[in-house]
C-alpha cells in the first residue's frame, strides 16, 4: 500500500527532528523522555529509592528515564 503525501511528510519531519535523533543516539525509546527530564530538572520529582508506576503505554521512554534515576 502506498503512503500518502501527508504521511510521507510526517515521516520525513519525524526523522529530521533533533529530539528524535538525540533520543536515538542516547538509547531512549522516544523523544518524550526529554519532557520528563525537564520536569525532573525543575521539580526534582524522582529520587533514589522512589517507587514509580508508569500507567502509560508504549514506547516507554519515561519508564527508561525513571529507571535510570531511581
Amino acid at each position: 500500500m502506498a503512503r500518502t503525501k501527508s504521511s510521507q511528510r510526517w515521516l520525513r519531519e519525524h526523522r529530521e527532528d533533533p529530539y528524535v535523533q538525540r533520543a536515538r543516539r542516547e538509547g531512549f525509546r522516544s523523544r518524550a523522555v526529554y519532557k520528563l527530564q525537564e520536569i525532573q530538572n525543575r521539580d526534582r520529582i524522582l529520587r533514589p529509592g522512589s517507587v514509580v508506576v508508569d500507567l502509560g503505554a508504549a514506547p516507554g521512554g519515561w519508564s527508561q528515564f525513571a529507571a535510570r534515576r531511581v
